[in-house]
């Protein structure tokens, strides 16, 4: 489970580009978790880069609510193609991952959090509710947070995780400061370039450029440039999901 993990990271921050993609599609789905002990609803929103987000819902929870996904979708020679999502509270908490495979016309997987580990299984068709799409809409520019946080430990028991702050400055221009300790830490700040949705940083010292990608929910940081070998420590950078507060 570590390396799909490690895969849907990679491929995650992958498919962000500077230009956002336009096509988006909707698919809903029922199904189970746990031996088909509990109901599950899972709606995805598609881009036509592979970029994920949606909601899951448990029906039989004392109170159902839309809980927010973000992920991607990939193809590997092993396992073939997939979706891999990510569940995050309101506050930015990573609650859980699940990575399903395509079998015809069922999803069948995993969902996993820490050492608990249930199959999962989709099968049905169910209407998409038009008020919980547009998820990855990109943003307006008021619609761009001054706080996004992410947050897990469902990987290896310890707390890990994540904060950014932006601020319009003009036109055309963001400031932002961002703090990550995942697992290494990688700390900047400094004003980038905003072009529609996304801005631009450069860390200088770090040798270190990055996109930040804007949806009305949550904002996805991406490397273009690595930092510089060993500058923030080996898997870090500033590249994850952030969600707005």
């Amino acid at each position: 489970m570590k390396r799909i993990i490690i895969i849907t990271v990679m491929c995650l921050m992958a498919v962000i580009g500077v230009k956002a993609q336009e096509n988006v599609t909707y698919e809903a789905w029922e199904g189970t978790l746990n031996k088909g002990k509990t109901p599950v609803q899972v709606f995805i929103e598609r881009r036509d880069d592979g970029l994920l987000s949606g909601w899951i819902r448990y029906p039989n929870a004392k109170k159902p609510e839309y809980i927010l996904l973000v992920g991607n979708a990939g193809e590997e020679e092993e396992v073939g193609k997939y979706v891999s999502l990510y569940e995050y509270q309101k506050n930015g908490h990573i609650n859980g991952n699940m990575f399903l495979k395509i079998e015809g016309t069922k999803y069948s997987g995993t969902w996993q959090h820490l050492e608990t580990e249930y199959d999962m299984v989709l099968t049905g068709n169910i209407d998409y509710p038009e008020d919980l799409k547009g998820q990855l809409r990109p943003a307006t520019r008021k619609e761009i947070g001054k706080k996004y946080n992410f947050s897990y430990d469902h990987i290896t028991g310890d707390e890990r995780g994540g904060t950014a702050e932006f601020s319009i400055k003009g036109a055309e221009k963001l400031a932002y400061n961002i703090a990550v300790y995942a697992p290494n830490i990688a700390e900047g700040e400094g004003v980038g370039a905003l072009f529609n949705n996304i801005m631009t940083g450069v860390e200088e010292e770090a040798n270190y450029e990055f996109h930040a990608e804007f949806f009305p929910r949550f904002c996805i940081i991406t490397d273009i440039v690595g930092p510089e070998m060993g500058f923030y420590g080996a898997w870090t950078s500033f590249a994850h999901v952030y969600i707005k507060r």
